[in-house]
C-alpha cells in the first residue's frame, strides 16, 4: 500500500483482478475488477479490509470440501436406507424425519440435486485452489510445479476427502448420515428445483426411449427358462411337439457345444491308405458305401487329403493302374475346442461336408460332418439307407436288457435305445462314450462285473481287454407290474 501526501493510505487493487490471470500477458482484465456484481467481489473486499483474503479464500475451500464431502455421503446415504429403515423413521416422527421422508419421495429429482451441488462444490474448489497457487511466489517462479500442484494434489484430495472417505462413512453410517444431511439438502432441493427437475425429465425421457427398445428384447436365458418350464409341466406331450421342443433347446444350446462333443472319435473312422491299389480302393468303397472317405498317409495322424466317391465315378472303369491320388481334395481340419455354430459358418465358407478334428498337438482326434452339426438342431437326420443299428456295435437281449461295445458314443446309444440324451448331461467330466461315462462314474478303471448305477440305469462291466472296457451291458430298471402278460 502507498502513502498519500495528506497521510492517508491508497488502496492497490488485487493483484488477481487488475491482470489477466489466465492468459498471462500482464494485460489489464477490467472484467475481474472491482465491480459488484463480480463473483469473487467479496475476496477483494476482505483484501482491503484487513489484508487477510488468502486466508479468508482458504476457508472458502475447507468448506466447500466438507459441503462436496456431505453431499457425496449423502447420496449413499439416501439411497442404501433400508425398508426396516424407512419404517423407523415413519414410526418415530420429528421435523428431521418428515424432511428425509419427503426428499426420498422424488429418487430422481434427489439424486439430481446431489449431482448438481456435488459439481458445483468441486468446481468451486478446483477454481479457488488455482487462485491460492496464483497468489503465491511459486506459481511465477515455477508454473509447471504450480500446474502440477493444481492438477494432482487437488484431484487427489477431492477423491480422497470428497468422494471415498464420505461413501466409505456412509456404507456404514448412512442413517446418522441421512439425518445430518438433510437439512442442507433440503435447502439444495429447494435453490436447485429448476435445475434438478429439468435433469430428472431429461433422465426419464431417455428411460422411456430404452425401455420402448428393451421391451422388444429377451436374452437367451430367459428364453432357455421358458422352454424348461414348458418342458417341466408338460411331460406328456404328443411327439410331434415333443419334437418340436428338443429343436428348441438344440437351438438355444448351439452356440454352447463344441466340436469334440459331436465328433466321431478315431475309432470310428474309415479312412484309406493313399497308396492303396485302385482294384481294393473300388471294392472297399462299394462295401462300406461312404460318399466321403479320408486319405492318409501311414497312419490317421498324417490324413493328406480326401475322396469324393462322386469324383471316382467317372473313372470307375480305368485300369488297375489308374492314379486315382490325383481326384483327391484339400482336407479341412477344425480343433476340437471350436463351436459348432463357427464350424457350421466355416463348412458353408469352404463349401465342404466333412472336417477332419485335431487335438492340441495336431493328431487326429475324430472327424464331424456337416449332418453331425445339423443333428445337434432337428435331431437324427436318417434316409431310406440309414437303420440306427448299422455300423453300432450293440446287441438287444430285449426291451429292457442292451450290451453294447464300450467304445459306442454316448448318442448312438440313445439312438438305439431311443433316450434322450439329456440324460447323461448331469455326469460331470469329459466323455463320449459309454466306456469314458463308466470311467467319470467310477473315477478309476472298474474290474469285470463291476455295477454302476446311474438313475434308471443299470450298467455292467462284461469284458476288459488291456485296461479298455470292451463289453458293456445295460440294463433299464422298470416296474414288473407294468410289464404285459
Amino acid at each position: 500500500m502507498d502513502t498519500e501526501p495528506n497521510g492517508e493510505q491508497q488502496l492497490e487493487p488485487y493483484p488477481y483482478f487488475s491482470q489477466t490471470f489466465l492468459m498471462g500477458t500482464g494485460a489489464s482484465f477490467t472484467l475481474f475488477s472491482t465491480e459488484w456484481w463480480t463473483p469473487l467481489y467479496l475476496l477483494h473486499i476482505a483484501d482491503l479490509a484487513n489484508g487477510w483474503g488468502l486466508y479468508f479464500v482458504a476457508a472458502i475451500v475447507l468448506f466447500l470440501f466438507m459441503g462436496s464431502a456431505i453431499v457425496s455421503g449423502a447420496e449413499i446415504a439416501f439411497f442404501s436406507l433400508s425398508p426396516q429403515q424407512l419404517n423407523h423413521l415413519k414410526a418415530e416422527r420429528s421435523a428431521a424425519n418428515d424432511r428425509l421422508l419427503a426428499l426420498l419421495k422424488k429418487p430422481p429429482q434427489l439424486l439430481a440435486t446431489i449431482l448438481i451441488a456435488n459439481n458445483l462444490f468441486n468446481i468451486g474448489i478446483v477454481i479457488l485452489s488455482y487462485f491460492l497457487t496464483g497468489q503465491t511466489e511459486m506459481s511465477s517462479a515455477n508454473p509447471t510445479v504450480a500446474y502440477l500442484v493444481n492438477t494432482v494434489l487437488v484431484t487427489f484430495a477431492l477423491v480422497l476427502f470428497g468422494e471415498v472417505m464420505p461413501k466409505v462413512y456412509a456404507t456404514h453410517n448412512n442413517m446418522r448420515l441421512a439425518k445430518f444431511a438433510t437439512g442442507p439438502l433440503s435447502l439444495f432441493y429447494f435453490l436447485l428445483s429448476p435445475f434438478s427437475r429439468l435433469l430428472a425429465r431429461s433422465t426419464r425421457f431417455i428411460e422411456r426411449k430404452l425401455d420402448q427398445r428393451m421391451k422388444h428384447q429377451i436374452s437367451k436365458s430367459e428364453i432357455e427358462q421358458a422352454i424348461n418350464i414348458v418342458a417341466n409341466a408338460q411331460t406328456d406331450l404328443p411327439e410331434p411337439a415333443q419334437r418340436d421342443l428338443r429343436m428348441l433347446k438344440g437351438i438355444m444350446q448351439f452356440g454352447d457345444i463344441d466340436v469334440e462333443e459331436i465328433m466321431r472319435n478315431r475309432m470310428e473312422i474309415f479312412a484309406i491308405d493313399v497308396f492303396m491299389p485302385f482294384d481294393d480302393l473300388r471294392q472297399l468303397l462299394v462295401d462300406k458305401g461312404y460318399s466321403r472317405v479320408p486319405v492318409y498317409k501311414e497312419d490317421l495322424d498324417h490324413i493328406v487329403g480326401l475322396l469324393y466317391v462322386k469324383d471316382l465315378l467317372p473313372h470307375i472303369n480305368e485300369a488297375e493302374n489308374f492314379k486315382w491320388q490325383k481326384l483327391m481334395r484339400d482336407p479341412f481340419f477344425v480343433p476340437e475346442s471350436k463351436k459348432i455354430d463357427d464350424l457350421l459358418r466355416e463348412i458353408q465358407e469352404n463349401r465342404t461336408h466333412l472336417a477332419i478334428v485335431v487335438d492340441e498337438y495336431g493328431g487326429t482326434s475324430g472327424l464331424v460332418t456337416l449332418e453331425d452339426v445339423l443333428e445337434e438342431i432337428v435331431g437324427e437326420i436318417e434316409d431310406e439307407y440309414d437303420n440306427p443299428e448299422d455300423d453300432i456295435d450293440f446287441k438287444k437281449i430285449d426291451r429292457y436288457n442292451y450290451e453294447f461295445d464300450g467304445m459306442t458314443p454316448i448318442r448312438d446309444l440313445c439312438r438305439v435305445m431311443r433316450i434322450d440324451p439329456e440324460v447323461f448331461d448331469n455326469v460331470e467330466g469329459d466323455f463320449n462314450s459309454i466306456a469314458g461315462l463308466l470311467l467319470e462314474l467310477t473315477g478309476e478303471i472298474p474290474e469285470e462285473d463291476t455295477a454302476v448305477a446311474l438313475g434308471r440305469f443299470q450298467f455292467r462291466v462284461l469284458s476288459i481287454q488291456e485296461n479298455r472296457l470292451e463289453r458293456i451291458s445295460i440294463c433299464i430298471k422298470h416296474d414288473k407290474a407294468s410289464e404285459p402278460a
